[in-house]
């Protein structure tokens, strides 16, 4: 097992980052299966007249996804809350993400439910479970069998001040590179 954080990205060991442009789903359509998804959202977009990113979040073979949601944004700072969502039967052990950020890096502040560590050469911001809170649960079944899925996931807050972004339109730009 790889006990450094730049070891462990270095091997590449379900590594995920948040490389796209931003996607605005309809309230709650970040939980749509992924049969479902696109259309609802495209169709979402064009009744908003929402931009649609040129690279739309990929479904296929992609058996986790983050989402990330500004939640505020005040004088001071802003927060934004990272879901993980697991869309496989199987659970991840000791499951880590990365999130770069080349705007933000230097006003990050904390991450409260995940273990979140600073990798200052890269920018990034990387993320584990807690302890006893390592494991990303897979997807199982509804209590009745006529009941849809139930998706798992793994959320936290994370918190950034305003020290070096005084100016800027975090509902806009407050997303990872």
């Amino acid at each position: 097992m790889l006990d450094n954080v730049e070891d462990r990205l270095a091997a590449g060991e379900n590594l995920i980052l948040a490389l796209m442009n931003h996607l605005v789903f309809s309230k709650g359509g970040w939980i749509f299966p992924f049969a479902n998804r696109t259309a609802k959202t495209l169709a979402w977009a064009k009744l908003k007249h929402n931009k649609v990113p040129a690279k739309l979040p990929c479904g296929d073979n992609c058996p986790v996804s983050i989402n990330w949601h500004v939640n505020t944004d005040h004088k001071a700072g802003w927060t934004a809350r990272i879901m993980i969502f697991n869309w496989l039967d199987d659970s991840f052990e000791d499951w880590f993400a990365a999130i770069k950020f080349d705007k933000y890096f230097e006003d990050f502040e904390d991450v409260y439910s995940f273990n979140g560590t600073r990798i200052l050469g890269l920018k990034t911001i990387f993320l584990q479970g807690l302890k006893d809170m390592n494991y990303l649960a897979g997807e199982t079944n509804g209590t009745c069998p006529s009941d849809p899925r139930v998706l798992e996931k793994q959320q936290s807050v994370i918190s950034f001040n305003k020290k070096n972004t005084k100016h800027i339109d975090i509902m806009r730009n407050g997303f990872p590179s």
